[in-house]
C-alpha cells in the first residue's frame, strides 16, 4: 500500500513538473518581451537617501545615458567636495523635473542642457551641469543643488519648475503636505512591484529570482507595470479629483514660495545668482477638457505669480516665464501634456541662454 501512494505522488510530481514545462514553453514563446529601450531602464527609478526617488542610475543607450546618481549625464557626478572638477569654465547648474531632465528628447544632444551649453559656449567655454529629475519639485530641487550642485562651484543656478508643484496638489496624497514628491502613493507601489527586465524594487530576493527565470511565473504575478495607468488604482484615483480649495491653494503657494527663496539664498551665500523659470506646459493658458487639467491651469498663475515676486524681492535672482513662448496652440512642440519635442526643447535653451545673457552679463 505504501509503495502504492509513493509510485502516485511520483507520478503526480511528474505531470505536475511536466505541466509547468508546457506551460513555461508556451509563455516564454507567447509572451516574448520587447527589447527594452533606454528610456524603459530609464523609467524603472530607484530610491533615493534624499529625494525620494531617482532615475535609473547607469543607463546607458542610444536615446538617453544616466550616471551615476541617475541624472542625464554620461560622466559620474561627484560626491564629495574633494571629487569635484576643477573650476575652468563658466557653469550652469539646471534643475527642475522630468522635462528640465530632457524627457522625450531625441537623444542626449537634443536636451535643453545639451543646447543651453552649445548656446551659451558661442560666447564663452561653458558647462552646464544637469540636476533634474523626474518628479522634482521645488523642494526637491533645494536639497539636490545643497547637495550636488553647489560640488560645481556654479556661477547661476537655474530651476525650470511649477509643473510638478502643481501637480502634486490634484492627488489626493498630497492635498495635506504640500511639497511632498508628485504621485508618491502610485510610486511607492510601483517601487514594491516587479517591473520586467528589473528586480530590484521586490523585497523578496528570492521571489525575484523565481520570477527573473520563469515566464509562467511573470504571468501569473501580473505585476509587469509599464506605465503609472497599470499601476492598481491609479486611474481610479485620477477619476476622483475633486476642486482645489482655497486654503489647500495657499499652502501650496507657501511652500513654493518657500522652497524657492531658500534656494536664491542659499546660492546667493555660495556667490551663485538664480534665474526662476516657470515650466511651459501643451494648451496653457487655453481651455482643456480633462478635470485634473483644468485644477492645474487654474492654480498654474499663482506659482507664475510667486515666482516672479520670489525674484523680484531677492536681488541676486531673475525671473523668465517660459509659458509665454508657447502660446496656444502649442502641440506641435509638444511630445505629450507636460514634455517637450527635441526642437521645444532648443527653444527652451534659446530663451534660457538669452537670460543669462541679460541679468548674468549685462546687468
Amino acid at each position: 500500500m505504501r509503495k502504492l501512494w509513493t509510485f502516485r505522488c511520483i507520478a503526480l510530481v511528474l505531470c505536475m513538473a511536466l505541466a509547468f514545462a508546457a506551460l513555461e514553453i508556451f509563455c516564454r514563446i507567447r509572451y516574448r518581451p520587447h527589447t527594452p529601450s533606454g528610456w524603459d531602464l530609464v523609467n524603472r527609478m530607484e530610491a533615493h537617501p534624499y529625494t525620494m526617488l531617482h532615475y535609473h542610475k547607469n543607463v546607458h543607450s542610444a536615446e538617453v545615458n544616466t550616471n551615476n546618481l541617475g541624472y542625464r549625464a554620461t560622466a559620474d557626478y561627484p560626491l564629495y567636495p574633494m571629487d569635484a572638477p576643477p573650476k575652468d569654465r563658466f557653469t550652469v547648474v539646471l534643475l527642475g523635473g522630468s522635462a528640465a531632465f530632457g524627457a522625450k528628447s531625441d537623444n542626449d544632444r537634443s536636451t535643453i542642457a545639451a543646447d543651453l551649453e552649445k548656446d551659451l559656449s558661442r560666447t564663452r567655454p561653458t558647462r552646464v551641469v544637469n540636476l533634474a529629475m523626474g518628479g522634482y519639485g521645488s523642494f526637491a530641487e533645494l536639497i539636490a543643488f545643497t547637495r550636488y550642485g553647489l560640488l560645481f562651484q556654479p556661477d547661476v543656478v537655474i530651476t525650470m519648475d511649477g509643473y510638478n508643484d502643481a501637480v502634486a496638489l490634484i492627488y489626493p496624497n498630497s492635498r495635506e503636505q504640500p511639497g511632498d514628491p508628485i504621485q508618491y502613493n502610485s510610486v511607492a507601489k510601483a517601487v514594491a512591484a516587479y517591473w520586467p527586465y528589473g528586480f530590484r524594487f521586490t523585497d523578496d530576493y528570492y521571489l525575484a529570482f523565481l520570477l527573473k527565470q520563469s515566464a509562467l511565473l511573470r504571468r501569473l504575478a501580473m505585476a509587469e507595470y509599464t506605465s503609472w495607468d497599470n499601476v492598481p488604482g491609479e486611474k481610479e484615483r485620477r477619476s476622483r479629483i475633486t476642486a482645489i480649495t482655497a486654503a489647500q491653494a495657499d499652502r501650496l503657494v507657501d511652500s513654493y514660495q518657500h522652497a524657492q527663496t531658500q534656494l536664491v539664498r542659499v546660492a546667493a551665500a555660495n556667490g551663485v545668482k538664480t534665474i526662476i523659470a516657470t515650466q511651459p506646459l501643451r494648451d496653457y493658458p487655453g481651455v482643456v477638457e480633462e478635470p485634473w487639467r483644468q485644477e492645474l491651469f487654474k492654480i498654474y498663475p499663482r506659482l507664475i505669480e510667486t515666482a516672479r515676486q520670489t525674484a523680484e524681492r531677492e536681488h541676486a535672482a531673475a525671473y523668465v516665464d517660459l509659458t509665454q513662448f508657447f502660446p496656444p496652440p502649442n502641440a506641435q512642440t509638444f511630445a505629450d501634456t507636460v514634455h517637450l519635442t527635441s526642437p521645444g526643447q532648443a527653444i527652451i535653451a534659446q530663451k534660457l541662454a538669452s537670460a543669462v545673457e541679460k541679468y548674468i552679463f549685462h546687468n
